[in-house]
């Protein structure tokens, strides 16, 4: 490696206008750019004369349609979670709640994404039985109070924290 090779060190970066504004902006693919650039020098490379055929060309030179058969093996995608789906399917969610004067949060493990596996939850944590519970509630940091369902929990991120807070009413 020589020094010429490479900028000299700046202390501070500088940043300056580009001079042509008017051709747009081009988004580099790199696959579309190197089988581009196969193409165009292999064709470019070689003439056959009128007398020969296409065919009498090297295999090595033949190319394909398109440059996705060098990527037969790409890899597999994940099947899209539909919000509608069978909350049975969908993976556990673990959940950090405390109440507000405390200071350690405690884990609740939901099997099953729904309000009736939060409260299952719940009643194996804070021995609160689901026939006690007439409603649960949910306030977003807006100061929004929102009545919970299965669709709210459902969508409940994996280690989401919340502060808990029960009221007994007569």
């Amino acid at each position: 490696k020589t020094e010429e090779a490479f900028h000299s060190a700046c202390d501070r970066s500088e940043f300056y206008s580009m001079l042509d504004r008017t051709t747009p902006p081009v988004f580099f693919n790199p696959l579309h750019e190197t089988c581009e650039f196969i193409h165009k020098s292999l064709s470019l490379g070689v003439v056959p004369s009128q007398d020969e055929e296409i065919s009498s060309l090297p295999s090595s030179l033949e190319l394909p349609d398109s440059c996705d058969d060098y990527y037969i093996n790409s890899p597999a995608k994940r099947s899209r979670i539909d919000s509608c789906s069978n909350p049975y399917d969908q993976p556990k969610v673990l959940l950090y709640v405390r109440e507000q004067n405390e200071t350690v949060y405690t884990a609740l493990m939901l099997e099953v994404p729904t309000l009736h596996g939060l409260l299952k939850s719940v009643e194996e944590k804070y021995a609160i039985s689901p026939a006690q519970v007439k409603n649960l509630y949910k306030k977003s940091r807006k100061g929004i109070l929102v009545k919970l369902d299965d669709n709210i929990v459902r969508h409940f991120s994996h280690e989401s924290t919340f502060i808990i807070q029960t009221n007994r009413l007569n």
